[in-house]
């Protein structure tokens, strides 16, 4: 049979509940010994100040100064974005400075209009020992009358290249063999010029024309027909 504990009797003191403390381990929310205590006790100026919750930004240095409207439009730059800027003019505040120059221009312009801007006459300076006229407008004339009545004739006609053909033996001869007219021309007549004479006094066709002066002065032309056409009969 089990025999019932006293009411009075005590537990031994070796025995411990699961719960209980230990008598080497401390609760975390134990006290402080008392070293821990006098520091605690230490005033509160000596600690640094904390730092609010949102001042987690770094903060601008000493010497340079924030604008607040350059940081305002950071953000509308993107609002703003496609739309043309439009421009205020703001007049600027004028000093006493400023106004005695704006007065100083005012007195120059209108000394101007009373003298003329161009009364102070500015000497060139010349380097080169040339000089030559400046390229100015020059208009085509236009006369109200003609003032030669009639109209030159040309000097160099065909009456006036050829002015005879020689007829002498070895001119004769070169009719002959050779189908060529010898003429005297004028000094100044060219080749093709001579041609040109030749066709119109005589219509006929021109192969070759050669020229020489001769020690008298005259100018000789030889002057070839084309094979359709007979020199005898030219001449």
């Amino acid at each position: 049979k089990k025999t019932a504990k006293p009411a009075g009797a005590a537990k031994p003191a070796g025995a411990a509940k699961p719960g209980a403390a230990k008598p080497g381990a401390a609760k975390p929310g134990a006290a402080k010994p008392a070293g821990a205590a006098k520091k605690a006790a230490k005033p509160a100026a000596k600690n640094a100040p904390t730092k609010p919750a949102g001042a987690s930004k770094k903060t601008p240095a000493k010497g340079k100064k924030t604008n607040v409207a350059d940081k305002g439009s950071k953000g509308k730059q993107s609002a703003t974005k496609g739309k043309r800027p439009t421009m205020m003019k703001v007049a600027p505040a004028r000093s006493k400075d400023g106004k005695r120059i704006a007065v100083k221009k005012a007195v120059k312009t209108a000394s101007k209009l009373l003298k003329g801007e161009n009364q102070k006459r500015k000497v060139k300076v010349r380097t080169n020992v040339r000089f030559r006229r400046p390229h100015t407008l020059r208009l085509p004339k236009c006369p109200k009358y003609p003032r030669i009545s009639m109209p030159k004739k040309p000097k160099m006609d065909q009456y006036s290249i050829v002015k005879f053909p020689l007829t002498t033996e070895a001119a004769m001869k070169k009719i002959e063999d050779h189908n060529t007219l010898v003429f005297i021309v004028d000094v100044r007549a060219k080749k093709p010029q001579i041609k040109r004479a030749i066709r119109k006094l005589y219509e006929v066709d021109v192969f070759k024309c050669n020229t020489l002066i001769r020690p008298d002065g005259q100018k000789k032309a030889f002057v070839r027909l084309m094979p359709d056409y007979d020199a005898l009969d030219v001449a």
